[in-house]
């Protein structure tokens, strides 16, 4: 058999279900081991290039704009007259290189050379079959790929044996902590593959016959191709926490080295001017503390309706969570506080704050500021560390409970809710419902106010529980006794009217199991005047009329 013979295939690469690439994989007719063909051709460079040709052809033949990855052996990635006809012929196109495994890696220096002579022709290099033996772990510290492919012998028994599972999931967070951000799962054949590997690694890419077996380029379409256009190539810089740790172990030069450590140290939770305490700092935070415990504490937090920062001593924050970053539109974390000022001009009185309260004697601080005309309440709380002085903040807005009442029983808003103008003007033009319970009287007068009370908190969960199923931003307000008001997110009032209703049957169903009967009367209304308590006084006449409907066993009038 020779390459007369030859063609190719492609195999898709996926993310999110969506092609990102393609690899082209070669076949000869009649060879029924193509692995074993390629591992002992005779001139592997020859190879490589007759692939390179191959694929050229079907580019140009049928215009291909899906970025394509081609195999290729060390051997000709450091040939000079291979880097060159490479070059020549896929310059124009988005094409990664993968270094294939088939060949012991003699020059490393020759192979950084000649990878960073590709990438200044924008033609990256991946490192493909990676973990299976680990041979290869040592390059990624001197070579920058732009992506790392696991090896199909790792992937396969991970939904059948949890070691295996552990396995790949280790093998992807030390890839991680070498600045690797492209990461393929190579051979995925099953959806419990796929699911395994979304826990510890919700970006990968997969690539395996679950999603695609490799076909001819004829049958392949670009037209559902969402192309992954920015990848961050692996790199391991020299100036990098860990690795001068490493080098600060071994060196008699401590003092040195750890003064680097300190100027890379922007948190202030590595470095102390003894440098044994940096070594024991370092293990802590880098080795030691990375438990489930700690991680899923950082998940509620990050999580949070409330705004989280914290910023050290000169006003650098080293953690915000979503709910800040979503304020601000982007995180803060590291940013010079000098940069974020000329931002947000407000962020000044943030930081003067926390410097009052560092310098100070007290260990927490209460107070209410306003940032892009919003007021917060925003509790300070300051914490030493390491030698090291940082300020916790929790910041609640207050149109979301910070200076508003709750009732007690219930966790409803109370009246004082509606008399805030923010609130006037945020629920202008949306649909105000007005609510009386049936039959609530009776079981409190029968049952006891206990039960009674059990009763409306039932009553309540239930209601806010439907709540969440049509706005977030709707709110349920305990207006006096069984009464209450509803604001709507929303200015469809027969949508709103049908919601209603159906959580009407919902709560005489369940208190019907109980052998209770509580349902409600309501009554809505377009808030289109300028006075809420206006729109409120006519949804409760509308509510009204429909109570008297209710209890003459009629149909409801028909709503405004």
């Amino acid at each position: 058999m020779n390459l007369e013979h030859a063609h190719i295939v492609y195999q898709s690469k996926f993310k999110a279900q969506e092609i990102t690439a393609v690899e082209a994989l070669l076949r000869i007719d009649g060879c029924l081991d193509i692995q074993d063909y390629v591992k002992n051709y005779r001139n592997p460079v020859e190879l490589d290039s007759k692939v390179i040709e191959l694929v050229r052809q079907d580019l140009v033949s049928q215009q291909l704009v899906i970025p394509v990855a081609i195999n290729v052996s060390y051997h000709s990635l450091i040939n000079d007259e291979f880097q060159q006809q490479a070059i020549d012929m896929l310059s124009g196109y988005e094409v990664t290189l993968e270094l294939t495994e088939h060949f012991e890696i003699e020059d490393i220096a020759a192979l950084q050379a000649s990878i960073e002579a590709f990438r200044a022709h924008n033609i990256a290099i991946s490192l493909d079959n990676f973990g299976y033996d680990l041979s290869k772990a040592h390059l990624l510290e001197h070579l920058k790929f732009s992506e790392v492919k696991i090896d199909k012998r790792i992937v396969d028994g991970i939904d059948s044996d949890f070691c295996s599972y552990k396995h790949l999931a280790f093998i992807a967070n030390k890839l991680r902590q070498f600045g690797v951000c492209n990461v393929v799962y190579k051979g995925v054949e099953r959806q419990t593959q796929i699911d395994l590997i979304a826990l510890f690694d919700p970006n990968a890419f997969i690539q395996g016959y679950y999603y695609s077996h490799p076909i001819p380029i004829a049958q392949l379409s670009d037209s559902n191709a969402s192309i992954a256009r920015e990848k961050a190539p692996l790199c391991i810089g020299e100036e990098n926490i860990e690795k001068l740790v490493y080098d600060m172990a071994l060196s008699q030069d401590k003092g040195s080295i750890n003064d680097k450590i300190q100027q890379l140290d922007s948190i202030g939770t590595i470095y102390h001017e003894d440098y044994r305490q940096t070594l024991a700092n370092f293990s802590d935070v880098y080795y030691r503390k990375n438990d489930i415990s700690i991680n899923s504490i950082l998940k509620i937090i990050d999580s949070s309706s409330n705004l989280v920062v914290i910023r050290n001593a000169s006003g650098r924050v080293i953690y915000d969570n979503q709910a800040h970053q979503d304020l601000m539109g982007m995180s803060l974390v590291g940013l010079n506080p000098e940069d974020i000022t000329q931002m947000f001009p407000d962020y000044e009185r943030c930081l003067i704050d926390d410097k009052e309260l560092i310098s100070s004697t007290q260990f927490f601080s209460i107070k209410r500021e306003c940032f892009d005309k919003e007021n917060y309440k925003v509790i300070r709380q300051k914490s030493r560390q390491n030698d090291q002085c940082f300020v916790i903040v929790s910041i609640y807005k207050e149109e979301h409970g910070g200076s508003y009442s709750t009732d007690t029983l219930t966790g409803c808003m109370l009246r004082d809710y509606l008399t805030r103008s923010d609130i006037k003007m945020k629920f202008r033009d949306k649909v105000i419902a007005f609510i009386d319970l049936n039959g609530f009287k009776f079981i409190n007068d029968s049952k006891g106010h206990e039960f009674g009370d059990d009763c409306l908190v039932e009553f309540v969960n239930i209601f806010k529980l439907n709540l969440r199923y049509t706005h977030s931003n709707d709110v349920l307000i305990r207006y006096g006794g069984d009464e209450f008001v509803v604001l709507f997110d929303s200015s469809d009032n027969e949508a709103i009217n049908n919601k209603l209703e159906n959580i009407n049957a919902k709560i005489s169903r369940y208190f019907e199991h109980k052998e209770l009967k509580l349902s409600f009367s309501f009554g809505t209304v377009l808030n289109d005047i300028d006075d809420i308590k206006g729109s409120i006084k006519i949804a409760d006449d509308v509510m009204y009329e429909n109570k008297k409907q209710f209890y003459n066993k009629k149909q409801p009038i028909e709503v405004l």
